[in-house]
This record gives structure tokens, sequence and C-alpha cells, in this order.
């Protein structure tokens, strides 16, 4: 073996101070006075191991959302992507492994973390546990960094390599556990820098959870954590945990620095930097951050498994036969899914990460045996996927018809909505005689390989009755690595009821003056014309609202004897919506197909699904609209029922979009963060055709304008926008024209409201910090100002309406009081909102109310009916 040794002086606060750096220096003393003073002790530290040469693997670009290979430092300013359409012409081109035989360079990174200096200390290089160098290290003064190199002929198999100082414990130090670092040669090779404000010298200048003082120990722990989880996820495509191998091949001391900078030069690459608020830094220093292995997974290819889901707003598609919008959910990532990449059911983890997870890790080296692109691995399933449907006793449901539904991918660069099942053509088609359809090979039309549209709904139809069932990407690559790589069959149970099944129970419901937020108490009647005798009857739950991410759909919760027809089932603990049915059995042991299923508690939220939901609106044509401020678009329902999603056409931008009205002429108008902030959305296409409106500026910064917070629309069609900044409301015409202004002085200006009177104007502007509700009364034709009223609010006010008769809506932060010549007349909230009965925004249409309510976060889209308000005599 060949040895280098090289040694570097410097300490962590050797500086030469200057009249320029001297202020620098005063502020950086001020921000570490709440570090520790590193203990008067030496510690010898092996920062990391470096194996040199490594080679970068396998480099993707993803145009059309196609993963192509590409040469790797093309597609940046001058230099325009070279692609290779074949592994083998990447390889040919591209070095991506060294050789067998090929000269590996080792070099041990050691450092003097105490703070005092160390004598000399013996030290130890091993491969595979063998020793092949061992001599003295010299004295090293605290900061001061030396190198120990060995050269070694490559091998492609398992080989681990270790460094270790002080192997017979000689030396008295701060931390023992730094001592001796041990590294696999294959794998994922990564590396991490810290910033450039103070980090490195933070992290140095306080203990963090392994008892040293430094940046490096605490990067590793990390790697050993990760490996630690490794070795936890004992699955059956992993049954000896996860055998690829992690490593930091170079730690940097300062991002852009001139370690990193050599580093790059001769062909390495920075995976991950930490730039953090350094008076945090003895926070962060004291624990593992979760947050770092899960980007560092994304540097190994591995994907968001959140990602992998249908909401059921993107659920477009339309039902076979009521050609409606389905709408049926797949996963709720934030409820179920529990490991470090967002997947899998918490009950159901071994350490940190999902049977799929883990795999893919795995899978990856055994086919790139490098890194590779991201969510490659994604393509791993086997050669013929048959999907098999059963009917409720377990027969296939041969010559049954079945729908296949798919989420689509736009190819559009940086578009993350395109999740919708209404875009790619659904495919028609018939069981065979075993109830089967073989999808092929690739049963995607297009596979994203962020994970956005890897979910397949499939409606299957026998004997009248139809059930919706979902799969998504990971059952395909599971089977084929547990080693189905040629066919493999996924079953679904239906509760289809084939012929000679016995009828269904009949009209079951919820007892509602027995049931609340924690049960529900249960009825029904016996079936009708049964010509077999029922001897029981299956209550069955969802507790997934409905949506298919257990088989089958409906599981039993408790049976009766059949002269038992109301039961009472209590709710899991944290459990919201529940979707009910009931099925009869029969003395021969057939059972009927579901009856009706329903809801508890009662859905009174116009559309499930939206996060923050603020200004809500009735079109012309009695289509209903909602924005969602951090989705950042409109969602609706049009006339005939169906859900509206307008992310991929009209995408506004999450935070910028705060309010909407529809005009008696049907036009769209959305108030958003934009420059022009009165935007237009055409109704037949619902793209954005227009902006305007200049936002006033407030002051010198890019984002110093005063934008719009709210809008409404009168009889004529003409738009009134509030800006709460600047404290007025400008008056345009549909098609941009300036037609007036309302100056006033309103104290915390909310959601305006504009009705027609009697030939006047009424604008409704609720003052939140005032605690009350200003009327502002305008001349119909030229808009001068007639003069202002006040509604002191009891709570304060949010948001306002007005209904036909001309009556005020307020939402306060405790529901909707309605008024009547300036008294409170009526009061309205939801009846089930765990979120809140705070109002933001409301809309009235003849009988009907819509309105947003729930807290400052969260919010829900709800519905109601004037008629539900208790008069004010009744509170």
């Amino acid at each position: 073996m060949n040895e280098t040794v090289m040694k570097s002086a410097g300490r962590y606060f050797v500086m030469k101070i200057s009249i320029i750096v001297a202020l620098a220096l005063a502020i950086l003393a001020v921000s570490l006075s709440a570090y520790a003073e590193v203990p008067n002790k030496p510690d010898l530290d092996v920062l990391f191991i470096e194996q040199w040469p490594v080679y970068q693997g396998y480099n993707f670009a993803y145009p059309g959302n196609f993963p192509t290979l590409v040469k790797p430092g093309t597609g940046i300013p001058g230099k325009p992507l070279v692609y290779y359409f074949t592994r083998d012409e990447y390889e040919a081109n591209v070095k991506t492994h060294p050789d067998k035989g090929e000269e590996i360079t080792f070099t041990a990174y050691v450092a003097n973390k105490g703070g005092v200096k160390c004598g000399e200390s013996e030290y130890l290089f091993k491969i595979d546990g063998k020793v092949v160098k061992k001599g003295l290290l010299p004295a090293l003064s605290p900061g001061e960094k030396i190198t120990i190199s060995v050269k070694w002929a490559y091998d492609p198999g398992r080989h681990y390599v270790s460094f270790e100082v002080d192997p017979k414990n000689k030396i008295e130090e701060i931390c023992e556990v730094n001592n001796k670092r041990e590294d696999p040669t294959f794998g994922f090779v990564l590396t991490i820098t810290a910033g450039k404000n103070g980090e490195y010298p933070a992290f140095n200048n306080t203990e963090n959870l392994v008892g040293s003082y430094s940046f490096e120990d605490w990067c590793q722990a990390h790697i050993d954590r990760w490996r630690q989880y490794f070795k936890e996820a004992k699955y059956p495509s992993t049954p000896n945990g996860v055998q690829a191998g992690i490593r930091f091949n170079h730690i940097f001391p300062e991002d852009e620095g001139e370690e990193m900078q050599a580093y790059i030069a001769k062909g390495g690459w920075c995976n991950w930097r930490i730039y953090w608020d350094v008076d945090k830094i003895p926070q962060y220093a004291k624990g593992i951050d979760g947050g770092l292995i899960h980007e560092l997974c994304h540097q190994c290819g591995i994907i968001d498994s959140y990602q992998i889901g249908l909401g059921m707003l993107d659920n477009l598609a339309l039902d076979p036969d009521t050609h409606k919008t389905i709408e049926i959910p797949y996963s709720d990532h934030r409820a179920i899914y529990g490991s470090i990449m967002g997947g899998g059911y918490r009950d159901e983890i071994r350490g940190a990460f999902s049977e799929w997870e883990a795999a893919a890790f795995d899978a990856t080296l055994r086919r790139w045996n490098n890194h590779a692109g991201f969510g490659i691995y994604l393509f791993d399933m086997p050669e013929s996927n048959y999907v098999q449907f059963l009917d409720n006793r377990g027969k296939p449901l041969a010559g049954a018809a079945l729908t296949i539904y798919q989420q689509w991918a736009s190819p559009y660069e940086g578009n993350e909505f395109s999740r919708k099942t209404s875009i790619v053509q659904p495919k028609q088609v018939r069981l065979d005689d075993e109830g089967k359809f073989n999808l092929g090979a690739n049963p995607y039309d297009t596979l994203w390989v962020v994970g956005g549209n890897c979910v397949i709904m499939y409606c299957v139809r026998a004997y009248g009755q139809k059930e919706y069932h979902f799969v998504d990407v990971r059952e395909f690559n599971l089977a084929y690595w547990h080693g189905d790589k040629k066919s493999h069959t996924y079953v679904y149970q239906t509760n289809i009821a084939p012929l000679g099944s016995p009828n269904p129970p009949q009209n079951l419901r919820v007892v509602v003056q027995e049931s609340d937020r924690t049960k529900a108490v249960l009825a029904w009647d016996a079936p009708s014309d049964s010509m077999k005798r029922i001897v029981k009857y299956r209550v069955r739950w969802n507790l997934d609202w409905k949506s298919a991410l257990h088989e089958p759909t409906y599981e039993t919760v408790k049976e009766v004897d059949s002269g038992v027809r109301k039961v009472e089932i209590q709710f899991p603990p944290r459990q919201g919506y529940i979707w009910f049915t009931v099925t009869a059995v029969a003395d021969d042991g057939t059972e009927s197909r579901i009856a009706e299923p329903l809801v508890w508690p009662e859905v009174e939220q116009v559309k499930m699904g939206l996060v923050r939901p603020i200004g809500t609106a009735f079109g012309a044509d009695g289509a209903m609209y909602v924005v969602d401020n951090h989705i950042g678009t409109v969602f609706g329902v049009d006339a005939k029922g169906n859900l509206l999603n307008l992310s991929d056409s009209a995408l506004i931008g999450s935070g910028s979009i705060m309010d909407i009205t529809v005009t008696p002429s049907n036009r769209i108008f959305v108030a958003a963060r934009w420059s022009k902030g009165i935007v237009e959305i055409d109704t037949r296409d619902y793209k954005v055709v227009n902006s305007f409106g200049e936002s006033p500026r407030i002051g010198e910064g890019r984002d110093n304008y005063a934008y719009p917070y709210s809008i409404a629309s009168d009889s004529r069609n003409r738009l009134f926008v509030m800006y709460p900044d600047v404290n007025r409301i400008e008056i345009y015409d549909p098609d941009g024209k300036h037609l007036g202004r309302i100056e006033g002085s309103f104290d915390g200006a909310m959601a305006i409201a504009v009705t027609e009177k009697q030939g006047r104007i009424l604008v409704a502007v609720p003052e939140y910090k005032s605690q009350k509700v200003t009327i502002v009364e305008l001349d119909s034709s030229t808009l001068a100002e007639i003069g202002r009223t006040s509604v002191a609010s009891e709570v304060r006010p949010l948001s306002t309406c007005f209904d036909e008769q001309g009556r005020l809506y307020v939402g306060t932060e405790a529901g909707i009081d309605r008024y009547e010549d300036g008294k409170k007349t009526g009061h309205w909230e939801s009846k089930f909102n765990d979120k809140g009965h705070q109002v933001w925004g409301i809309a009235i249409r003849g009988d009907q109310l819509i309105c947003t309510e729930g807290s400052n976060n969260e919010k829900y889209w709800m519905k109601g009916n004037l008629a539900d308000f208790k008069p004010v005599s009744a509170m």
C-alpha cells in the first residue's frame, strides 16, 4: 500500500483582523455568545473518508416527463443538452463505475476538535476489517486538520473501509465515539457543506448529540441513524434490511469555499447545503433532523411517497352511468402516512421506511449500481399485469364491464397540479371468464417520475351494480421486487352480489337525535320481497372517506341477528366522517349487495378537500365558485353539479388569490396579489383572459404594493375592489375602465359586499379592528357618495353579503349574523365544523347560502339555507 500524509495548520478563530472585517467579527462574537466553550480537552475526530475517484452515475433529464439519459455537464448556459437514447450509448460515452482493479485512493480527514493541543496518537487504516496501514498521527493543535491516504485496487463487491485514531484509548478526550469511521465502498456517494454565514464555527462551538463539538460529527450522525433505519426495514422485499450503502464522501466547511472548489474541480459535486439561523444551531445540534435525511434520500433518487394519491378535487372523471364527476379520493397521506418519505401506514412501518421506499434503494443499485435518475425505479413492473375482480362470494366477475381511469401528468415544466383523472381518455374493456384483464407491461399512459400520476382507478360493473377500486404504482413495483418479473395478478374482492343473492336492507338512516360526533346510531328496514330467509345483518364502514385504500371497500364493523335493525357504532378516536352501509345475509350464506351508503356526521360542505378557501360566489347560471388561498386557484360546482378544478388553466398562485365575484353577465373576476390585481377568468375554458387595476406602490421593495383583498360586483356588472393597505375602494367596469373611487378611513377592512336598493348602491365594508360594518351609499348612476351609516357587530366582522331582499349578512369570528334595518335578527353557524366558526366569505342566491368557515389556517366550504337562521330571540 502507498501512503500519503498531509498536514494543514489552522485554528477555527485564527483570523487576520482588519478594519474592514472588525464589525463583522463583532457581530459574529455576539451571535456565538450563546454557545458553550469548547472544554479544555483534546478531541481527535475522524471527519470522513474520501474515496477517489468516484463517478456520478446516470444523469437524466425529463423532457415531456419522459426520463432520458443526458451527458453530465450539459443543459446549462452555453452547453445544450446532449441526449443518449440507450444505456449502452450512455456507458460508451460516460464512465459510471470504477473498473475492476482500478486504483482507488482512500483519504481519511482527521482533526482535533478539542480546546487544547493533542499529542501524538496511533491510527489504523482497515479494509474489510484487515489493517492495511498503521502509524502515528503528529500532535495537533485545536482546529488543526490532517489527511492520510492509502491506495486500493477497486473490487466491485461489498467492501468496507475504516479509519480509527487512538485505538487503545490512551488519550482522554471530550468524545470517544468520533475516533472511528467506517464506510462502504459501494452504494450512494453523498456530500454536504455548511453555508457561508457562520454555520461551521457555530456548530464547532456547541455540543452536539454525540457529545462532541463538530459539524462533521453532526452530519455523520445522520448517516449513522439512516443506516440504522436501513437495518430496521425488514420486509418481504428486503428481508435483511436495506442493503444499499450510503456515505458522506466529503463534508465541506464552507459553501463555495476552497475545499469545495478543489473537490468540484477534480470532478466532484455537492449534494446538500446547510444554511440555518446560527442562533438556532445549539438546538439543531442536539438532535437528528429527519428533514435532512429525507432530502438526502431524494439525492439517491427516492421520491416523496406523499406525491402518490388522488384527492377528490382532482378526481374529475365522469361516472360511466350518471356522467357526473366521481370525486372519490385515494389516500389522504396527512392522516395515514408515517414514514420519513411520507409513505405507508404508521402501524406497518418498520424503522423509518415503508417497504416500497426501502426496496427502492436496493432496486436502484441492483439495476444501475450507482446513482440514477429521480424515481427511475417506478418503472420496475412485471411484463404482464393482470387485474382480477371477484364478487362477494369470491367468484370471478366473468364478462363484467371495466372502465380504467388514470391521472394525467402535464408535459409542461413546473406544473405540479396536473393530477386529474379527466384528461386521459378512459379505457373500456370486458373481463374474461376468469374475471381478468391484462394491463400489459406498462399500465400507464405516461408515468411521471415525481409520482403525481401514479394512481389508476377502476370502475367494475356487473349485475346492475358497480364499484370503484384503485391501484397505484407501488403495487406494481412490489410485485416485481417480490419476484414476479414475468406476471402478477392483482385481485380485488368486491361487494357486488351475483344473481340469486338476497335483496339488500332498505331505508338505511342515521337516528340523528341519538347520534353525535362520537357515535352514529343506524337504523334500517328489512329487505323487501326477499325470497330467502334473512338470518343476520352486517354493518359495514369505510374510514377512508370512500377511498379504496383497503380491500374490500367496506369492512364489517358489527354483525347482528335478523331481529335487530338498529345499532350504535362508536367512532374511533379523532375520526372525522365515516361512510356506512349494511348487507343482509341469508340462511344459505349468500349475502346481498350493499344498501345505499350514507355518511355521518352530516356533510355540510359544498365540496371537501379544500385547504384554505376564502372568497366564494354564485354564478348567474347557478354555478358555485370558491378561491383556495393555499392551493392558489378557483374551484367550483357547475350548474349540473359537476366539480370544477381550475388549477391547470387558471393557477393564480399559492397565497396570491384572495376573493371572487361573478357578475350578472356571468363573468368571473378574482382579486389577486398581482401588479394588476383584478383578474378575469373565462367561463368557457376557465383560462385567465385579462388583468387590470394597477396595485398601488406603497414602498420601494419588490413586494411593497397595496394588493386587492376583496372584490364584489353590482347589478350593472360594475366591480368594487377593496385595497385595505391604502384604505380605498376602486370601481371599474368589467373591461377595466376606471369609474370611481371610495375613499375612507376603514379600520381593518375585510370582505366587502354590494347591492342596489331604491336607486342607491350600498357597499358594506366590515371593519375588523373597530368591530363594525360601514355602509357606504352611492348614487346608482353617477356613483357619487351620498352618505354613510354603520352597524356595530357583537363579534369581530370578517365578511359581508346581501340577500335579494337587501338584508345584510355579516360573517364574524363566531358564525353569520343577519341584520335588518340595522338590527340583528338571526344567527347561523355550521353544526360539525371542527376547524372553527370564523366566516371569511359569504354568497347568497335565493334561499341558498354558501360560505367559507374555519380558522385562520384551515377552512371548509360550507353550505346552508336562509331558513336555517335562528331568530335572535330564540338564541
